[in-house]
């Protein structure tokens, strides 16, 4: 009978896991969940130029805002109905894109849009996971200037200086789409800064208190 260390389980904001997971160690990327330990995804470096992207790039695009994922499965009207009342009088335009399950179509997404906003799958903010893993990303793809709406508090204060947690969408968009582009530029680099700063894979390990036994566990060497 072969012996089982680690079960990864993805549990969709659900906070009922099945009987014969709770009782072993568990892995979770938000601070909702108390009896689970807490390790976020983190910075994972990619071959984007993301240090230089912005001294390379002429245009900033504040104008047009991006949804990265699904908005029309069922029971998911959340989506949807907050995208319609973002856009309902017409000062705001998103554009949402569902399948982007390939490297070349998240990629094709993310290079034409600079603000992203993050809609959870259901209401209730405050109740519900920042989405970190999506974070992660975005924010290991290229700076970016990622809005969401309110999450469970501990997870808003991992992402303090990273992510914008706001109650009103669509007020905070309309701020940074009209905000001065040296400004908009330099909260967003500041902010990319930041991620990659407080999420390496060293420092999420170290705040998990597990990076002694990680580090005992393989022959991975990092820094």
């Amino acid at each position: 009978q072969r012996h089982i260390e680690t079960i990864l389980y993805h549990s969709e904001q659900n906070d009922v896991l099945p009987s014969h997971i709770v009782s072993k160690q568990v892995y979770t990327y938000t601070t909702l969940r108390p009896k689970q330990t807490y390790i976020p995804c983190g910075f994972i470096e990619s071959s984007f130029g993301y240090e230089t992207y912005y001294k390379k790039t002429n245009k900033i695009n504040q104008k047009s805002i991006l949804y990265l994922g699904a908005v029309n499965f069922p029971k998911m009207h959340h989506r949807m109905d907050t995208i319609n009342k973002i856009e309902e009088d017409g000062l705001i335009n998103i554009t949402y894109v569902e399948n982007a399950f390939s490297d070349q179509t998240f990629n094709a997404a993310l290079d034409r849009f600079d603000i992203i906003i993050n809609i959870h799958k259901y209401p209730g903010s405050n109740k519900r996971a920042a989405e970190s893993v999506r974070f992660s990303q975005l924010l290991s793809y290229k700076p970016c200037l990622i809005i969401s709406e309110r999450s469970f508090p501990g997870d808003e204060k991992e992402f303090d200086g990273i992510v914008i947690f706001t109650s009103n969408l669509k007020q905070t968009i309309l701020e940074h789409m009209n905000m001065p582009t040296e400004l908009f530029r330099g909260k967003v680099l500041k902010a990319h800064s930041l991620f990659q700063e407080r999420f390496t894979v060293r420092d999420i390990f170290d705040r998990a208190h597990v990076w002694s036994k990680f580090i005992n566990n393989t022959n991975i060497k990092l820094q």
